[in-house]
């Protein structure tokens, strides 16, 4: 353990090391910009203001509370501000409001980048999973990203969605037969939606033949998705890490899952899309990856908001249009608690106005902006820091899913699982929460909690059979 910690340690301060020895000014100083622009103010807050130590604490803010770090740096300018990293890049932002996120958003893949994002993600790059091309190679990493989008696009047709209900009602009804009156919502509610991502991706026979055994390690990488583990896993204790052998099994599961059902649903969808034979398992594990990880975590959080507050909780036994209403939930969820920062890298220069200020933000930036910001301005939502269902109510796609070439493209599809399985339990049980939450920790975006979500599970009826879901 020792020599894992010093190599974590070495990793982080050795990139410092110019910063430490120049001190205030090189770490303070702001990147050149040609005549007639200016660049985006380089902010600090409280030690990371500080010569020397700050330098230290402005990483370890960003490892440990990014959102924190952003949301502090907004406070302080009414425009684009910069979040220097030391030893690695410039963050900036285009500002809290929507001009900046459209301005970044409708950016084309080749001048606003994700590959070298994607380069940070651990199950994506950082632990190998088997691709075509060098582990640096950012464009053929952007490439399958972008394909792996479009195969999951090609697989969320309204017709193919209309099946996801009678899908919801078959799993939860059994899957609620094994409920006792507490339930562990933060273990048994993500594995429901886990198996009907995978079933609807995969099919009933790769979820029978494998299921039981993609659920545990899909959530053990979904867990990863936070920076801290992100920068251990560059050192050598990603060997140690439960997520490197969630990674690797999953490598396991869908190369003989491949080899024994080739015609299932996914693997076909790959296949029509004249993906390379190297690259095959990763776009499969792309795609269940995000069918799995976010309605996981969303599906939680939303029905956790449902249930805890009481006038929606109301209004949810009043409505004849429950479903409807369930959805404005999740939407609300969504708005309040989403993916903290959409980030891409600069290939070129960019130049942006802003009142009446002219920026450049050099190649080699990372641009971002930041939905948590954005949907807590007051100009864009009244009440922003309410948790109102309501707000949503006849709105039918919502501006939640991102933009630009690199969207999210399961937004309906997310809508329907998670409202079903909301549905579904709520039709067919009076539901309470017991004790206190877990802290609602935004990560990057919002993951699974670090405790149970205890709740008391009564049935309407002495049998689940009642359950019925619409789309």
């Amino acid at each position: 353990m020792a020599t894992v910690m010093h190599s974590f340690l070495s990793l982080m301060l050795n990139p410092l090391a110019p910063y430490l020895a120049e001190g205030r000014s090189r770490y303070r100083r702001p990147p050149a910009v040609p005549h007639g622009f200016e660049p985006a103010p380089l902010v600090f807050t409280g030690l990371d203001a500080a010569p020397v130590v700050g330098v230290v604490s402005r990483l370890w803010h960003m490892v440990n509370d990014p959102v924190g770090l952003a949301c502090a740096a907004a406070e302080r300018t009414n425009g684009p501000f910069t979040l220097r990293i030391p030893g690695k890049f410039d963050l900036t932002y285009l500002g809290s409001g929507a001009h900046g996120y459209e301005t970044l958003m409708k950016l084309p893949a080749d001048h606003a980048a994700i590959g070298e994002v994607l380069g940070n993600v651990p199950n994506l790059s950082l632990f190998g999973f088997p691709r075509s091309g060098a582990s640096d190679d950012y464009d053929k990493l952007q490439d399958l990203a972008i394909t792996g989008k479009k195969i999951l696009a090609r697989m969320l047709t309204p017709d193919r969605i209309k099946g996801l209900p009678p899908m919801i009602t078959s799993v939860m009804r059994e899957r609620m037969q094994h409920w006792g009156d507490t339930v562990d919502l933060a273990e048994h509610l993500y594995q429901a939606v886990f198996e009907i991502s995978i079933r609807y991706f995969g099919s009933d026979e790769v979820f029978e033949r494998y299921g039981e055994q993609l659920i545990p390690v899909l959530r053990d990488i979904a867990d990863a998705i936070d920076i801290p583990r992100a920068a251990l896993a560059t050192t050598p204790a990603r060997f140690l890490m439960r997520e490197y052998r969630a990674t690797k099994q999953l490598v396991r599961i869908l190369r003989r899952a491949h080899r024994e059902i080739p015609n299932a649903p996914l693997f076909a969808a790959i296949r029509a899309a004249n993906v390379a034979e190297a690259d095959q398992l990763w776009i499969a594990m792309f795609v269940l990856w995000n069918a799995c990880t976010y309605p996981g975590s969303f599906a939680l959080w939303a029905f956790v908001d449902l249930v805890s507050d009481p006038k929606t909780l109301a209004a949810l036994n009043d409505t004849d249009d429950r479903l409807a209403l369930i959805s404005c939930g999740v939407f609300e969820t969504i708005r309040l608690y989403p993916i903290a920062s959409l980030v891409r890298y600069l290939r070129e220069p960019l130049e942006f106005e802003h009142a009446g200020h002219r920026y450049m933000l050099p190649a080699g930036t990372v641009a971002g902006v930041s939905p948590w910001l954005l949907n807590r301005d007051p100009e864009v939502w009244d009440d922003p820091d309410q948790y109102r269902p309501e707000r949503f109510s006849g709105v039918t796609r919502p501006r939640l899913f991102g933009a630009g070439p690199f969207a999210c493209v399961a937004g309906e599809f997310s809508r329907v699982l998670i409202a079903g399985v909301c549905d579904a339990i709520l039709t067919a049980n009076d539901v309470q929460l017991r004790g206190p939450l877990p802290r609602r920790r935004c990560r990057v975006h919002l993951t699974y909690p670090s405790g149970p979500v205890v709740a008391t599970v009564r049935s309407r009826t002495s049998t689940t059979d009642t359950v019925a879901i619409g789309a």
